[in-house]
């Protein structure tokens, strides 16, 4: 399942019970599946975004065709004194990715990799940015930062760890639920499959989008299906956080 952006509105995921979402300073990874819509703007579209342009935030945005970095990723972090990781991939992602494809942005000491279906696309190295505490904000997803700036395509199984992704874990992260990759410890995971039941305790708001059957095609351990999907909806919800994140 995934969640379809239409260009008109975002969809905002609060973590319900958690006063903070922290990047810890030296190791955590932020990974998920995304497919491109028609963007054809000269701007960036944001597929996630935390708390804005303020210090601290953090941001994954798409160029659309019009723009100078013409259908690139780029990723972008920046601590509360505005020390910044920003990685962009050399190609275009919206020529050369027309179905699925997997992000993962992941920190390891003082280097930021950006990876694209597990093959590292950009990196950012400062050893300066701090850890991030972004207070009560939610991760907005699709977000709108202006009226040309709102993602429109697809967006499915988002997840969050306080640790750099393995080598083998974004081999795997390839072909199964984050939940299903051996050693992956999960801060929070969003597989989007509905708003209420993907992972205790988030609260999922839609406004304006909505909810496809598409999603990464995967040959999965579970008999019943051969798909990310809906049959698969009540099986793999992740142990609730008991640490804030």
């Amino acid at each position: 399942m995934s969640w379809v952006g239409d260009g008109s509105q975002y969809v905002a995921m609060i973590l319900t019970g958690q006063s903070a979402f922290d990047l810890p300073g030296d190791a955590w990874s932020l990974f998920g599946w995304a497919k491109n819509g028609s963007m054809t703007a000269n701007a960036q579209y944001h597929l996630l975004n935390i708390n804005g342009y303020s210090s601290p935030n953090l941001a994954i945005r798409i160029y659309g065709t019009g723009h100078a970095s013409n259908g690139k990723i780029n990723f972008y972090s920046r601590d509360a004194t505005a020390k910044t990781f920003t990685a962009t991939t050399a190609a275009s992602i919206i020529a050369t990715k027309p179905g699925w494809y997997h992000i993962a942005a992941v920190r390891s000491g003082a280097t930021l990799t950006l990876y694209i279906d597990g093959a590292s696309s950009a990196s950012s190295v400062n050893g300066d940015v701090a850890a991030a505490t972004m207070a009560d904000r939610g991760c907005e997803w699709f977000k709108r930062v202006s009226s040309a700036e709102q993602f429109i395509g697809s967006l499915s199984h988002w997840g969050f760890s306080k640790a750099a992704l393995t080598a083998p874990q974004l081999a795997d992260l390839q072909t199964k639920r984050p939940d299903k990759v051996a050693g992956l410890s999960l801060a929070w995971y969003c597989p989007m499959d509905s708003y209420t039941e993907s992972i205790v305790p988030l609260t999922l708001t839609n406004n304006g989008t909505t909810i496809s059957g598409d999603g990464p095609a995967f040959a999965v351990d579970d008999p019943r299906a051969t798909r990310y999907g809906q049959p698969l909806r009540r099986s793999y919800r992740p142990p609730m956080v008991a640490t804030p994140i």
